[in-house]
């Protein structure tokens, strides 16, 4: 059986939000940002901006480095991954193979810092490594 569903952007934009700022922020780092896409009027939150920046470049990526390891020097820092507009689409997809009860909770808007830990770290690794 298959069973397709929408993610909208702005349900990504609010997943993105809640895993930087709560679930996911013991072990990240962000690499530097190409603000290419960005607008800076100030009419977009960072976390807005950067989704747009998927959604418009299906090329565009942020490299993911490892925190313990980053001290605020990209070059020593352990690379764990990229987030991009593939990486986004294929964490739904290992999702709704292995990790349901999230998935089902982020289709209802009904998630937390937890599950949208999940997300981000499929969408950067491929699979859950923190636990």
């Amino acid at each position: 059986m298959e069973i397709k569903f929408n993610i909208s952007e702005t349900i990504i934009g609010d997943l993105l939000c809640t895993a930087l700022e709560g679930g996911s922020n013991y072990w990240y780092m962000l690499g530097d940002i190409d603000e290419i896409h960005f607008i800076k009027d100030g009419s977009l939150t960072f976390t807005d901006n950067l989704t747009r920046s998927f959604m418009i470049d299906k090329k565009y990526k942020v490299n993911v480095y490892d925190r313990e390891t980053c001290d605020d020097d990209e070059e020593n820092a352990d690379l764990l991954g990229a987030v991009t507009y593939d990486s986004i689409a294929n964490a739904f997809s290992v999702m709704s193979r292995d990790y349901k009860g999230c998935l089902s909770r982020i289709i209802r808007e009904e998630y937390d810092a937890d599950d949208a830990d999940v997300w981000l770290q499929i969408a950067t690794m491929g699979e859950v490594v923190f636990g």
